[in-house]
């Protein structure tokens, strides 16, 4: 989630992002949230402010032996008491609708990231070598998902050796390091068992 902070000061640059993303974004309703919700601030820090201070001139005050005047001091007070819990829960209610805009606006792609509509207006800048095509290998498995270093691949019972000693080899080959790679391979009728 954006730092409101963040948003604040750079409120144009995350609006042109969000547009670049295709993210709804409105900046003038942040802005008018981000304002209510530092107005409530405000306001009840004085009432905490003005509540503090008197209650240091009630203790005066009785100390004085002036317990009437301590007294209607004592009212003030219950009515700030009064005010300031109006003022929290105003308070939490424009945290929460700041908040709830905040986790809907997506992070900021990095300023290199191209702007398109979508993954065809996204050229591929490089690659490393060429994607394996496993029908031409005599597989019949197929890759089902990559994410980060784990590939999981829909593989008949007959392939499940041949298809994991390929991959190993090519895993732990695929960069050269003073360290060995070492590469997990498992296998289950599903996800959850071949984990």
């Amino acid at each position: 989630m954006l730092d409101v902070k963040y948003v604040r000061d750079h409120l144009d640059e995350v609006a042109e992002a969000m547009k670049n993303r295709h993210a709804h974004f409105d900046p003038e309703e942040f802005s008018a949230l981000d304002v209510q919700r530092r107005e409530v601030i405000a306001e009840e820090e004085a009432l905490q402010a003005e509540r503090n201070k008197l209650s240091k001139e009630i203790g005066k005050m009785m100390a004085a032996g002036n317990a009437d005047a301590a007294n209607e001091v004592k009212e003030t007070v219950r009515q700030i008491n009064e005010k300031l819990e109006a003022a929290s829960a105003a308070r939490a209610e424009a945290d929460g609708a700041l908040q709830t805009l905040l986790m809907s606006v997506p992070n900021l792609c990095d300023a290199s990231t191209p702007v398109g509509e979508d993954e065809d207006d996204n050229p591929e800048v490089r690659r490393w070598g060429t994607p394996r095509d496993f029908a031409a290998e005599g597989f019949e498995a197929q890759l089902m998902i990559q994410v980060h270093d784990e590939l999981d691949f829909s593989v008949p019972v007959d392939e499940v050796e041949r298809l994991s000693a390929m991959v190993r080899e090519v895993m732990e080959h695929v960069a050269k390091l003073r360290v060995p790679l070492l590469v997990d391979v498992s296998w289950g009728p599903t996800w959850a068992e071949a984990h």
